[in-house]
Formats: structure tokens, sequence, C-alpha cells
């Protein structure tokens, strides 16, 4: 069973030499960092737009947020990938 995109397709295309799993590494990390900073963007625009806090606040504020968000995020994919794992284990029984 494989945990990642990339190992995922790493073993149906029988890549030995590992060069697959580092191109969708990148590209997974490429969009990540666009997700990041568009998150940024959105959360320190309300503030600024309203002139409530400044710029370093925004920042801080939006780190916070998009912080907190993937790590529930990642929290609930962990959730979900061990249920579905126990299940495929009783199953088996």
């Amino acid at each position: 069973m494989t945990a990642t995109l990339p190992d995922f397709f790493a073993a149906r295309s029988s890549d030995k030499n590992g060069i697959l799993r580092v191109i969708l590494t990148v590209i997974i990390l490429i969009f990540m960092i666009s997700y990041v900073s568009a998150q940024f963007v959105a959360g320190d625009l309300p503030g600024l737009k309203s002139y409530l806090y400044e710029l370093i606040h925004a920042f801080f504020l939006s780190l916070i947020v998009t912080i907190l968000v993937s790590k529930l995020i990642s929290q609930a994919a962990e959730v979900v990938t061990k249920f579905e794992a126990m299940k495929s284990i009783n199953q088996l029984k």
C-alpha cells in the first residue's frame, strides 16, 4: 500500500530509479507554494483594505490561519487513510 501520490504513481509505473517521484514531488511543491502564497494574499487583503491592522499583523494572522487550516486538513487526511487501512485489514480476515 502506498502512502503518497508520488509513491502511488511510481509503484504503478514501475519506476525503479525514482525520477518520476522527483518530478511529481517538484510539481506538488510548486502548486503547494502557490496555494500557500494565495492564502497569505487572501488573508492580508481584508484587513489592509479596511486599515484595521498593519501589514505585519496581517501577515502573522494569515500565517497562523494558514498553518492551522493546513494542520487540520492533514489530520483529516491521516484519519481517513488510517480508517481505510483498518477497513481493508478487516476485510482480509
